[in-house]
């Protein structure tokens, strides 16, 4: 059988898939001769030699493995399967003298190759199956006088199959489901994928239900294999950079924020490992539509609901499914909300956020997680826990609890306070000797004898009832505002300590989480008709529309300066208040699946500040400048 990979040792090493493999990996650490790359791709391969070995043992299982290189037009893949396969899926059995003759292995072997074609499968990066056709085989370890049955498993048979691509391939998702949907035998197949010859990912395994997705970068080609362990590290952090944490496409992640006001939990999971628990109902049992999405997502909510219980201080609340996104395989930044566009159930994964709502700072949390099958043994998680740093967390079966307990009792912040404005210019009424002077007025007007004005009457009347007025001057006096004094403006430090106070309370009402608590907070702040634009300015500035309108989290608000001009108008100047210019920036983030999104922003305004009733409030803003400083993506925590 010609070679297909430039270096023909690693696929015989693959196709022996016994005890012999070992030794030809570590003749080839020595000699240079197994392998082009040297010791980190025999180091690799030797992992897979060992996985090998172990299956002797699983019996009765389909144990394979496959190496598929990927080129720009096609996908050469080379199947190393076991005699055992045979028996398992084609019925061969052993004749007289116990054993299975070469002629009957030979004959299943050629008609294995449509249950191969059948049941292995590579998908393109819209989930569409390539099409494979059969190249050649080699049944050369198929002794002559054929094979006892317990070792079945020491021989194997290599097949050579093409799938065609009409083009470079930025993703390729390979599975197999041997035997089909119903078939109760185990399989598991091993992995290795290479790139235009040159191995470009540790081996994997892949069964019905875990597929492997692998990204090919053509601009650049593949990568020279690393010469040694430190080289090798310093990809995997590159490459984990480069995906922001989540290298895996076939991995669980799950991300728990413990922040003011809120606990969530964040679960990425592909959708096959989800439908180990919960099977989601569609048409097409390859894919998965937009409104078939939709309808899943009460089942989902309650499934968490269920398996994912929290109490947070001793009281258990119950889960909001903030966003549920399909993704593809073509996302990198989580953060962002997913396209609305079918999806293959293959490469599907689901992004799952649930938010825990409470009015203060969390100082006790508890979670657990019941939900374990064979693709989730336990479940690993990062917990972010307010500005601490990062730490893992296991939910195993016989630990499914995770609890977190504050250090210091932690509570809301007040909001800052603002000087008690100066108390207006106050006048004494004497309201019984007014009511007396106006009843002398309308005597004096109603004063007549023989039907003429009693002018000499009137007045002498009005004397006696104002006299008595004048008497009663200290009683029943009331204070009110002079309406002819005008109050003053604060001196321009106590400007400074007013207007800061309440711009930094506009921001906090941002912490909130509901739309009612930022309204009440907001108020405390805000007069007059401004709360619902203020409200939609803010918001609007908080906004990542990088990251599908996520409003940010207000790490710092920082008055930098006074904006240019005088403001107007002058009637902003009454009840005592004043404008105030200000430029200031707003650095805000937005965290999700490990990753953490910076951006800052500076704004120009003139702000109009007075001295209502219930104390100064801002009334008044003119945004005259606004522009952004910084836009900046990382990760935040540990290595997963």
């Amino acid at each position: 059988m010609r070679p297909v990979f430039q270096n023909r040792s690693i696929f015989v090493c693959i196709a022996r898939g016994r005890i012999k493999m070992r030794a030809s990996l570590m003749n080839g650490l020595s000699n240079n001769n197994c392998f082009r790359n040297r010791w980190p791709a025999a180091l690799a391969l030797a992992g897979l030699c060992g996985s090998l070995v172990g299956g002797l043992f699983a019996h009765p299982i389909s144990q394979s493995s496959v190496a598929v290189d990927v080129l720009t037009n096609k996908v050469v893949v080379e199947m190393n399967i076991m005699a055992e396969d045979y028996a398992l899926y084609h019925g061969v059995e052993p004749g007289e003298d116990h054993r299975i003759s070469a002629k009957d292995l030979r004959e299943a072997a050629e008609n294995h190759k449509e249950f191969l074609l059948k049941f292995f499968t590579i998908r393109d990066a819209n989930g569409e199956k390539l099409p494979g056709k059969s190249i050649e085989m080699d049944a050369t370890q198929v002794p002559e006088e054929g094979i006892f049955q317990a070792e079945l498993m020491q021989y194997g048979v290599i097949y050579r199959f093409d799938y065609l691509t009409e083009e470079p391939q930025p993703f390729l998702t390979f599975s197999q489901n041997f035997g089909g949907d119903d078939s109760a035998m185990p399989s598991v197949m091993d992995l290795m994928v290479l790139q235009s010859g040159v191995w470009i990912e540790e081996p994997t395994k892949i069964g019905p239900k875990s597929p492997h997705s692998v990204n090919f970068d053509w601009a650049n080609g593949p990568p020279e294999p690393p010469k040694n362990w430190r080289e090798l590290r310093k990809r995997r952090e590159a490459r984990k950079a480069g995906k922001l944490g989540i290298g895996s496409y076939s991995g669980l992640y799950s991300y728990i924020y413990i922040e003011p006001f809120e606990v969530r939990h964040e679960v990425l999971i592909p959708m096959l490992t989800f439908e180990a628990w919960l099977p989601l109902e569609r048409a097409d049992k390859d894919f998965i539509t937009i409104e078939e999405q939709e309808a899943a997502r009460a089942g989902i909510e309650q499934f968490f609901r269920e398996h994912n219980p929290v109490s947070i201080d001793g009281v258990v609340v119950q889960p909001v499914l903030q966003r549920l996104d399909f993704y593809g395989l073509d996302f990198r930044d989580f953060a962002q909300q997913a396209p609305k566009q079918k999806v293959s159930v293959y490469q599907a994964r689901l992004g799952v956020i649930l938010s825990y709502s409470v009015k203060g700072h969390p100082n006790h949390v508890k979670m657990s997680w019941d939900a374990f099958n064979q693709h989730v043994p336990f479940v690993k998680s990062v917990v972010y826990a307010y500005e601490a740093e990062a730490v893992n967390t296991y939910f195993e079966p016989i630990d499914p609890d995770f609890e977190w307990k504050s250090e210091v009792a932690r509570e809301a912040p007040a909001l800052a306070s603002t000087p008690t404005p100066k108390p207006p210019r106050m006048i004494a009424l004497p309201m019984v000797s007014l009511f007396f002077l106006a009843l002398a007025l309308i005597v004096f007007a109603l004063s007549r004898k023989a039907g003429k004005f009693d002018f000499k009457g009137g007045v002498a009347r009005c004397g006696v009832i104002a006299g008595i007025g004048a008497l009663c001057w200290p009683l029943a006096q009331r204070e009110i505002r002079d309406p002819f004094a005008k109050p003053a403006p604060p001196s321009s430090e106590a400007q400074s300590e007013i207007f800061a106070a309440l711009h930094q309370n506009i921001y906090r009402a941002f912490d909130y989480k509901t739309e009612s608590d930022v309204y009440d907070t907001l108020e405390q702040s805000i007069g007059g008709p401004l709360l619902s634009e203020i409200y939609l300015q803010i918001q609007k500035g908080l906004q990542m529309q990088e990251q599908g309108g996520a409003i940010a989290r207000v790490r710092e608000v920082k008055i930098v300066g006074a904006g240019d001009g005088t403001p107007e108008p002058a009637a902003a100047l009454e009840n005592g208040g004043f404008p105030y210019p200000c430029t200031w920036t707003v650095r805000g983030t937005v965290e999700h699946w490990g990753h953490i999104h910076t951006r800052e922003n500076e704004y120009e305004a003139v702000f109009t500040v007075e001295r209502l009733d219930s104390g100064w409030k801002i009334t008044g803003l003119e945004l005259r400048n606004e522009k952004r400083l910084k836009f900046e993506t990382g990760i935040r925590g540990v290595e997963l």
